[in-house]
C-alpha cells in the first residue's frame, strides 16, 4: 500500500513539473514491423510507392485495399506535409508490412472521412504492406 502511495505521489509531483508530456512526431505512434531484410533501403521522400492498406477500429474494417480490390499508389510527398497516414511508411521497405496503432485524440483531420467510425477514447490500426517502390 506504501508503495502504491509513494508511486501515485510521485505520479501527481512529474505531472506538475511538467514532466508528463502529449506524444509528438513518431512518439505517437505504436507499431510492429514484420521484413525480412531489416538493412534494407526504406523508403523516402520522392518515392512511389505502390502498398496495401486496411483501416480499422478494433475488429471493424473501416477502409482499405481489400474493400476495392486494388492497391493504392503514393508519391511520398515531404515529411513536411505528410499526413499521420502516411508517415508510417518512411518505417517500411519493398515487401515490408507493419501494424500501426495511433490513439484517435492524436489525430487531427486525418479521420474527417469516417470519424462516424470512431470515439475520441478509440485507437485507429493501420495495415500496411509494401508491394512496390519505384
Amino acid at each position: 500500500m506504501t508503495k502504491l502511495l509513494l508511486l501515485c505521489f510521485l505520479g501527481c509531483c512529474l505531472s506538475l513539473m511538467g514532466c508528463v508530456t502529449t506524444p509528438t512526431g513518431d512518439a505517437i505512434y505504436q507499431k510492429q514491423i514484420f521484413t525480412d531484410h531489416p538493412n534494407q533501403d526504406k523508403i523516402k521522400v520522392g518515392d512511389v510507392v505502390t502498398f496495401r492498406y486496411y483501416l480499422k477500429n478494433g475488429n471493424q474494417l473501416i477502409a482499405g485495399s481489400i474493400l476495392t480490390t486494388s492497391v493504392s499508389t503514393l508519391t511520398i510527398p515531404p515529411i513536411e506535409q505528410m499526413n499521420k497516414f502516411e508517415r508510417p511508411l518512411l518505417w517500411l521497405g519493398l515487401g515490408d508490412s507493419s501494424i500501426v496503432h495511433v490513439a484517435v485524440s492524436n489525430l487531427d483531420t486525418e479521420l474527417d472521412a469516417y470519424k462516424e467510425h470512431f470515439d475520441a477514447s478509440d485507437q485507429a490500426t493501420f495495415i500496411y504492406k509494401i508491394l512496390d517502390i519505384d
